[in-house]
């Protein structure tokens, strides 16, 4: 078979595109330093899965596994930091991809580029399960903005809407309905036909999540954890940022007018389903809308808002075009070399190669101090946001946190044996504002103070 020119052309430049936009990705991620909490707390879910502990029934997890259990399988091959963030970059090419492959179907090379390149530097800051969600969701727009009118394309908007949900099961629900709804206004085939190829691709994530808690045996856990908890962290877990929020309506009131005066001169379904997945997406700042959260929903509308009026923008010299893109280029690689000015990277195995703005040493003598309660035949139990963290550098593996899922946070505490010692930050309140703060009245009034170092309190129970 003789491959023409063009696509040999088409070829070499996606391929470059690829590469460019993974090695961007990585140089993003790779020089933040070490102490995101959610990077932290992701990666040790990730971790505890390799180290052949089970959701939901050995530790407690409110999400679906599939973001963690793909992010585990190449720390399979090697256990670090540094791997995870080779992954992490993987999700964020993946995305910036996608958004240069939707523009581009019926926009300029320039623009999807730009796209492209702000999504790497929007969403570069954190890579979580929100950030598989969206992948999914591009990878959907992709094909309903695909030029084919075959009826098969329901089987992969079934198999792709179910996807959403195995990364956030709130969101992804919400998705699924879109689909449907769509489905069902969508007059060009049978109802039947197109039901049965739509619930035939829903049925293999389906399936395979079923499977995955069969073996393992935790579906009665997975429920408790990751469907009834979800309105416990809810009501316990909900910040609000006004600059963040602003932000966010913003976005979206300026998408769904666009996509209404879009509507309207072409009567397209397309541009409603826009809205619909705009608002569905906008769920994911809830209930903690910060800027983290946020930028899913604004990337979105980036994306649909260059969709449907960058073919406006014409008449720019190649001139200009290289030198906004060389600036875009040059912002990101900038920012990432401020990220690692004052940092070193870290020796430890696990960490090994990550940028860090301090040394690992307060950890290690907090563990080495609380060994020797070990000694002496105490159980220490560390309640911190940074729990995670001491487990990472002495090889164990602990959830970043007990009071995930249906564990009551305080339940937690009175059920401890009689020979356990809180460990708790002197600042505790002030470290997080996600700590439970019920989990701290009851330690201050029901333990007692026998200890203090580094910045800890060691609380044994008050005879």
């Amino acid at each position: 078979m003789i491959i023409s020119t063009n696509k040999k052309k088409s070829i070499l430049i996606n391929t470059l595109l690829l590469i460019s936009f993974y090695l961007l990705s990585f140089i993003t991620i790779a020089s933040r330093p070490f102490g995101d909490l959610d990077e932290i707390w992701d990666y040790t879910f990730s971790r505890g899965i390799v180290m052949g502990y089970i959701p939901y029934k050995d530790f407690s997890l409110i999400q679906l596994p599939l973001f963690f259990i793909t992010m585990a399988i190449p720390l399979k091959i090697h256990l670090s930091f540094f791997v995870y963030r080779l992954m992490e970059s993987l999700y964020l090419s993946s995305i910036a991809y996608l958004c240069f492959q939707i523009i581009r179907r019926e926009h300029s090379f320039f623009i999807s580029v730009i796209v492209s390149l702000f999504s790497i530097s929007l969403l570069g800051t954190t890579i979580t399960y929100n950030s598989g969600l969206l992948l999914a969701v591009f990878i959907l727009l992709y094909f309903h903005k695909s030029d084919s009118d075959s009826i098969k394309l329901y089987f992969a908007y079934g198999l792709l809407a179910f996807t959403c949900i195995m990364f956030r099961q709130t969101s992804g629900s919400l998705i699924a309905i879109i689909e449907i709804i769509f489905l069902l206004i969508d007059k060009r085939y049978k109802y039947s036909s197109k039901l049965l190829l739509f619930l035939t691709g829903a049925f293999i994530p389906c399936f395979l999540l079923l499977s995955y808690l069969l073996v393992n045996h935790c579906f009665f856990e997975f429920w408790e954890n990751c469907l009834f908890s979800i309105f416990r962290f809810g009501n316990n877990n909900n910040h609000i940022g006004i600059n963040s929020i602003i932000i966010l309506i913003t976005s979206i009131v300026c998408t769904t007018v666009a996509c209404i005066i879009k509507y309207r001169v072409t009567h397209k379904l397309l541009y409603l389903y826009y809205i619909c997945l705009l608002f569905t997406i906008a769920t994911i700042a809830l209930p903690i809308i910060d800027n983290s959260h946020i930028f899913y929903t604004v990337m979105l509308s980036i994306v649909i808002i260059a969709d449907c009026y960058a073919n406006i923008i014409t008449d720019i010299s190649n001139a200009f075009k290289t030198i906004i893109v060389s600036s875009i280029f040059a912002e990101i690689i900038i920012y990432a070399f401020l990220n690692l000015q004052g940092t070193f990277f870290l020796q430890h195995n696990e960490l090994a190669y990550i940028p860090s703005e301090e040394s690992l040493d307060y950890y290690a003598q907090i563990i080495e101090h609380n060994n020797l309660y070990n000694n002496w035949g105490y159980h220490p139990v560390i309640v911190s946001e940074s729990k995670a963290v001491f487990s990472i550098i002495d090889g164990t593996f602990e959830g970043p946190y007990h009071f995930s899922g249906m564990t009551n946070p305080v339940d937690y505490i009175i059920n401890l044996p009689n020979d356990s010692v809180i460990v708790m930050s002197e600042t505790y309140l002030e470290d997080n504002w996600q700590n439970p703060t019920d989990v701290y009245e009851y330690v201050i009034n029901n333990y007692d103070v026998i200890d203090s170092y580094n910045g800890f309190n060691y609380y044994l129970k008050a005879e």
